[in-house]
């Protein structure tokens, strides 16, 4: 690494009640918000924001309460999650995206389910006839378009219902003197019947259309050249298989609200609690009991933060929001080098946009220092100095003070350097270790160190 960027910050804005105001100011300035103010005016976007959150809880709580008059019996549900207090407003979005969905899949089945239930009323009605009139011995080997025929002059029809029924039908029949004559007259079982009926057109229309209103309905019975018997088979088949695709359209319904009852168990929890803390936010902005602290928050700190806000302050509320204004620059180096972000503010702070040269001064510093100061004794002594001695002598007003603190690492780490290419070159206070047939020796370095050397190791100096 031998440049790096600035910290990635995000603008953001948080809503509290005045009495909080206080505590909010503080909490933001010790988890270290650049540039925190408080505004003068909270903007309409925050209650705009706001009542979205409100409208969300709202399809939540309402998509819930369709869920539970599906499940019949009520259940237990252990609620296992751990929710973080920042995340309660996006869980509700996640909630409400997955119970939508759910919900959708949940009415389509349920749709099913009744065009299903009614197919099969349909056909177990049309089954009921045909099994009466296959068991005629004159109907039953007939073919169907012999029974049910439409024609622009003459048609028939089948028609099913209860004896006091059809004695009102034939009642009206009689006082509107429809031309109507009743082909087979069958009983079903004992308050069941099935009349099979035929006439001029119009008027068993008009019977069928009259025969509603004494629960009397009309059984369709396609006009094809089939057998009765050959076709109640394939009926019988058909109802079968419609209940067969009710069982497995109840077994799927059944599992997906199996699936959903955490999520929803989850969703009255968190409605609830989020829903107290928006309301009493939006009712404090009506009544302008509000206030907004605007500041830059590192994106990588974001969540700590709101995770903070959330757990110091009941009422509180945090957004990311749009500015025009250039962010600051947050320095972003790794530990070890921050150190030497010092030396890079002295030629000046990088722009927001713009690298951050520090890792490579760093570098450079400890490089060419150490191989000038090369020597491991020189570098212990000056390690010595810094850390043990130098704060004794009374010679550093505030040894806490964060820039002397940090200019302490700095000649700590450039100490170390020294004493690293020092035992490189193989130099101890002007001398050099060797190795010979008769042991450890010590022997004055030649060059630049022996000449300023000498004379103090000289005995005769």
């Amino acid at each position: 690494m031998l440049i790096t960027t600035p910290e990635r910050l995000a603008y953001v804005r948080v809503l509290t009640i005045k009495d909080s105001a206080n505590t909010l100011l503080n909490e933001l300035q010790s988890l270290g918000v650049i540039h925190p103010e408080r505004v003068a005016k909270i903007p309409e976007e925050d209650r705009v924001r706001l009542q979205r959150e409100l409208e969300g809880l709202r399809k939540l709580e309402s998509i819930v309460t369709n869920f539970e008059t599906l499940i019949k019996k009520p259940k237990l549900v252990e609620v296992k999650e751990v929710i973080e207090a920042a995340d309660l407003g996006k869980y509700v979005k996640d909630l409400l995206e997955r119970l939508s969905r759910a919900y959708e899949k949940v009415t389509t089945i349920e749709s099913n389910l009744e065009r299903l239930k009614e197919d099969l009323a349909e056909h177990q009605r049309l089954m009921l006839v045909l099994r009466a009139i296959s068991s005629d011995p004159e109907l039953g080997t007939k073919y169907l378009d012999d029974i049910s025929f439409q024609g622009l002059i003459v048609s028939s029809a089948t028609l099913l219902g209860s004896e006091s029924g059809f004695k009102s039908l034939e009642g009206l029949i009689k006082g509107k003197e429809l031309d109507i004559y009743v082909i087979r007259r069958l009983q079903l079982n004992e308050d069941t019947y099935t009349y099979i009926i035929a006439g001029p057109a119009y008027c068993v229309e008009e019977v069928v259309f009259q025969a509603k209103k004494f629960n009397v309905v009309r059984v369709a019975i396609p006009s094809k050249h089939v057998k009765v018997k050959e076709f109640l088979r394939d009926v019988e088949t058909r109802v079968n298989l419609i209940k067969q695709m009710i069982r497995d359209a109840t077994d799927n319904l059944n599992k997906l609200l199996s699936t959903a009852v955490n999520d929803i168990a989850i969703a009255k929890i968190v409605s609830k609690l989020w829903g107290e803390r928006v309301n009493v936010l939006l009712e404090g902005l009506a009544g302008d009991y509000l206030v907004a602290i605007e500041g830059w928050v590192p994106v990588a700190q974001l969540l700590p933060l709101e995770n903070q806000l959330y757990s110091r302050l009941k009422y509180v509320y945090v957004a990311k929001v749009n500015t025009k204004a250039n962010p600051p620059t947050k320095m972003r180096n790794p530990k070890l080098l921050r150190p030497f972000e010092m030396i890079t503010k002295i030629y000046g702070i990088p722009n927001y946009k713009e690298w951050d040269p520090t890792p490579i001064i760093s570098y450079s510093l400890l490089l060419f220092f150490g191989l000038m100061f090369a020597d491991v004794i020189y570098g212990a002594v000056m390690f010595v100095i810094v850390n043990f001695i130098l704060e004794r002598t009374g010679l550093i007003d505030n040894p806490y003070s964060e820039g002397y603190l940090t200019f302490k690492r700095i000649l700590t780490f450039l100490s170390v350097s020294s004493m690293l290419f020092g035992f490189l070159s193989n130099s101890y206070a002007g001398y050099s270790i060797t190795l010979s047939d008769s042991g450890i020796a010590l022997k004055v370095s030649t060059g630049a160190a022996s000449q300023s050397l000498l004379p103090i190791l000289n005995p005769m100096f």
